[in-house]
Formats: structure tokens, sequence, C-alpha cells
């Protein structure tokens, strides 16, 4: 279970995952183009990052604890 507080920054990821997965798919079907394992990864840090830049308190939580590892 997640707390109330870290709810909007818990679902904001997992839809950012669910959604890099589905373009990784259809990148894959319909380019014919797939990443390493390790690209999708990357790719949803980016996007996190990007989320955050653009004001998304929700994800800057989740760019301070990767800081911080």
């Amino acid at each position: 279970m997640v707390a109330k507080t870290r709810r909007q920054s818990f679902d904001s990821m997992a839809w950012l995952v669910a959604w890099s997965f589905w373009r990784e798919g259809n990148n894959r079907v319909h380019n014919r183009v797939a990443l390493q394992p390790v690209g999708p990864a990357a790719q949803i840090l980016e996007e996190v990052r990007l989320w955050a830049l653009a004001g998304f308190r929700g994800l800057q939580v989740l760019l301070r604890i990767r800081q911080l590892s």
C-alpha cells in the first residue's frame, strides 16, 4: 500500500512505466527496432526528469530519491 502523500508520485510513475513499455512494444512491431534491455529504463528516467523540469512536483520526489542512492 502506498501512503496517501506519495500516491500521486506512485500513480504517475506507474503510468510512465506502462506507457514506456507500450511505446517500446509499438516500436518493435511497427519500426522493427528494439532497444537493449536497459533502454526502456533509461527512457523512463528521462521522462521522469522532463516531467519534473516541467513542474510536475509529484515526480520530483522520485528524482531526489534516485540522486541520493
